[in-house]
């Protein structure tokens, strides 16, 4: 049972260097820096998900959650575009 937890951690763990990596080549070292953070929210969110477990649902875990992933999406936003008018 432990082996096969390691394995599936080390293929999410490939997973995930492996869009870091092509999202530095897609959109910069910066941006991607500042969504690659993002991954101590979505662990929270794949905990309740994957492993049903709810009891780490607090109202702390759920706004830090939010917080990250909203200013996470901020750093990487690029505001002149965002906010361009369009004509």
């Amino acid at each position: 049972m432990a082996a096969g937890i390691i394995v599936l951690a080390a293929f999410f763990a490939t997973v995930s260097y492996l869009c870091y990596y092509r999202a530095i080549s897609e959109i910069g070292a910066s941006k991607s820096m500042a969504l690659n953070v993002t991954y101590a929210a979505w662990a929270i969110v794949f905990t309740v998900v994957i492993l049903r477990d709810t009891s780490v649902i607090t109202p702390v875990t759920v706004i830090c959650s939010v917080v990250v992933i909203v200013c996470g999406i901020f750093a990487a936003a690029d505001f002149k575009e965002l906010f361009a008018k369009r004509k």
